[in-house]
């Protein structure tokens, strides 16, 4: 207890450390070290099951548009892949080097934001630039999805549907009836454009 009273001591005598020194000695009295514990496991087990549900999703679903399954577990090149089988051969290039580009720089401005005080100035000014790079990223995720609920034969409804709720798509894709009929979604340049020419 003497440990707690010198924690809300180093917070100085006004209530705010008296209170934090009573949150803890509550959660320690109720076992709050047991919910610590609980919430760390379940914080650690959900988003991992949520990540081992979501390659098994990704997998099913290119085994049946005849890719490799593995192809589901390298990042940037599942997403690759993806616009691959779901998009022409121009609107993947853009869609896709347009989202990788993206991603690189927002890593850059989150890794300079974090110097002191340079972070300060960079932050300011990136704050619209990371807003745009999200919209853009969205839009780009937007049809990636839409193209690929078209490439199984989907309706439109169910095509609009991928967009907002992309994993009830692609559980139907992988566990449902749709198969993959190579339709491909065009946005850029012509449908023909990964058809062969002879």
């Amino acid at each position: 207890m003497n440990s707690l009273m010198l924690l809300s001591s180093s917070y100085g005598s006004s209530s705010a450390g008296d209170a934090i020194a009573m949150l803890f000695t509550t959660i320690l009295s109720i076992g709050g070290i047991g919910l610590i514990i609980l919430l760390a496991i379940l914080g650690t087990i959900i988003p991992l099951a949520v990540l081992v549900f979501t390659l098994i999703l990704n997998w099913k679903i290119l085994v049946k548009a005849k890719e490799e399954g593995w192809k589901a577990i390298i990042p940037y090149y599942n997403l690759y892949t993806f616009y691959s089988i779901s998009t022409n051969k121009i609107t993947r290039n853009v869609c896709f080097f347009t989202f990788l580009g993206v991603s690189v720089v927002s890593f850059l401005v989150g890794c300079v934001a974090v110097i002191p005080y340079l972070g300060w100035i960079v932050a300011a000014i990136a704050s619209p630039i990371t807003m745009i790079s999200n919209i853009v990223i969205i839009v780009a995720m937007g049809f990636l999805n839409f193209g690929l609920a078209k490439s199984f034969g989907m309706d439109t409804g169910l095509c609009v549907l991928s967009i907002f709720l992309p994993i009830v798509t692609r559980i139907m894709m992988a566990f449902g009836k749709w198969q993959y009929t190579g339709d491909k979604l065009t946005i850029f340049g012509k449908p023909d454009d990964d058809i062969p020419t002879v």
